[in-house]
């Protein structure tokens, strides 16, 4: 693919294809063999560049005596084109304000049907975003806006279906989506069965979190006639045995705005409780998870606790806080941060200290393919200055604090799924029989672990490998 200027255009080599053709031979027959050498990346226009697509992944003290220099010279261009931008109480990152300004190879491609999906689907986004928030003289009552809700998220999982094929390519993706992702959910998003799937299977199922402790009031004030416990049992005795969850968004107190400006955002903490459920009243499983509590200011000892026995109305203002919450988390904190913003040192110094030659580098390109270009899109369209969470999020323009305060208390440690796990209280003594996130995700990660130790040990045979690799050394210490 060309940048589509001519024969003087930058190109994209995506791979290069070796066949070896042997005709003839008493059966003459045709015996054929094929390589193939992937490359992504472009040739700079009118000037000849180095590919090291045919050499075979090595360390440094294996490298073949014709290639050392050339590796040498290859990895010291990296360094001149990837520069370091320390961004304030934030981890340091590419130092690039725009796309344009990332080296070519990290170029997002320019295919002209992914762009037109991708347009495509950000119209209807945008559309669907605009009818939500800005005209509300299009529904007086909940019914209405639970009907106009509806609609939008199906404009909105239309969009999520386009932006997927461009992703993936024509075939799309062959996984199917959550059941809480669903159009149906918007429709019925008053349930409180929908409103548990969110997090347990929905698109942000990493907040839920075993309930160790309760505080007095929750204790001794909670009534419910609609949430019957098991026989025998109160709130602390399920609490015990590993049935009462919770989502804490306390985080966000800080960071309130003045109601009278027309933003209205709390800093809830929402009980969930795994029922009995045998005769089906609920869903078609044994047992189920419905919220039971929902306090919107937990500081404040006065503050009401909502509970389903509470008006419909009050009851699902009370969730709609939690949604609202649980939003600002997600794109904020588990996306931008989680996802982009603290990976981006690896990769950058990937690029800087690991030869394109590097068995580490071959292994993390394909999972780092486009990240910075990405990383750098969200940077500035998402919660830089003016940005989409200013505009449209309820955390506005305090988005920068909140990320700083967020960060200060990341670890390396909650990148690993079983850590996180831990952490949240599922070490195996609740009792969450249904909780996707957990079960899927710990068959996604024992297979990477599987898969990358199998792939170090074919270059790394005892420590002293590691020791006395010069780049991978680089690599950490950067």
């Amino acid at each position: 693919f060309n940048s589509g200027r001519g024969k003087a255009a930058s190109w994209e080599l995506i791979k290069v294809v070796v066949d070896k053709v042997m005709e003839g031979g008493l059966q003459h027959e045709t015996y054929w063999e094929r390589w193939v050498f992937p490359c992504y990346a472009y040739v700079p226009e009118l000037r000849a560049r180095l590919f090291f697509a045919g050499a075979p992944a090595s360390i440094p003290s294996r490298t073949p005596w014709w290639l050392v220099e050339q590796r040498s010279k290859a990895l010291h261009e990296k360094r001149r084109q990837y520069n370091w931008k320390q961004y304030q109480g934030l981890p340091a990152g590419l130092d690039a304000e725009r796309v344009d300004d990332l080296p070519r190879d990290d170029h997002l491609p320019s295919w002209h049907e992914k762009d037109f999906k991708v347009a495509t689907a950000n119209h209807v986004i945008r559309k669907g975003l605009s009818s939500m928030l800005g005209d509300h003289s299009r529904w007086t009552t909940l019914n209405e806006k639970s009907a106009l809700t509806g609609a939008i998220i199906r404009e909105l999982y239309m969009a999520s279906n386009l932006l997927g094929e461009a992703e993936a390519g024509s075939e799309g993706s062959q996984l199917p989506r959550p059941l809480a992702s669903k159009p149906e959910s918007g429709v019925h998003w008053e349930h409180d069965l929908t409103f548990s799937r969110q997090f347990t299977q929905g698109v942000h199922a990493c907040m839920l979190q075993v309930c160790r402790q309760l505080p007095p009031e929750m204790i001794y004030g909670l009534n419910l006639t609609s949430i019957q416990f098991r026989p025998a049992m109160n709130l602390t005795d399920e609490m015990n045995a590993g049935r009462v969850y919770v989502v804490d968004y306390t985080s966000l107190k800080p960071f309130f705005k003045d109601p009278l400006q027309g933003v209205f955002m709390a800093a809830p903490v929402c009980y969930f409780y795994m029922m009995e459920d045998p005769h089906h009243r609920f869903s078609e499983e044994p047992a189920c998870l419905l919220p039971i509590a929902i306090r919107l200011d937990p500081d404040n000892r006065d503050a009401p606790i909502f509970t389903p026995d509470d008006s419909q109305w009050d009851w699902n203002t009370a969730k709609a806080f939690v949604t609202n919450a649980d939003a600002q988390f997600h794109m904020v904190v588990s996306y931008f941060l989680k996802t982009c913003a603290v990976t981006e040192p690896f990769v950058v110094a990937m690029h800087r200290q690991l030869s394109v030659m590097h068995p580490v580098n071959k292994l993390l390109r394909s999972y780092s393919h486009h990240s910075l270009a990405y990383t750098c899109m969200a940077r500035g369209s998402l919660v830089g200055v003016g940005s989409l969470v200013e505009q449209l999020f309820s955390i506005s323009d305090e988005v920068g604090n909140f990320l700083q305060s967020e960060y200060s208390r990341w670890r390396f440690e909650d990148m690993a799924l079983p850590y996180s796990l831990q952490t949240r209280g599922f070490d195996g003594r609740e009792f969450c029989p249904d909780y996707p996130h957990r079960e899927d995700g710990l068959l996604v990660w024992a297979a990477l672990v599987d898969f990358v130790k199998d792939y170090v040990s074919i270059y790394y045979h005892a420590d002293e490998d590691i020791e006395d690799d010069a780049e991978l050394q680089a690599w950490y210490q950067e």
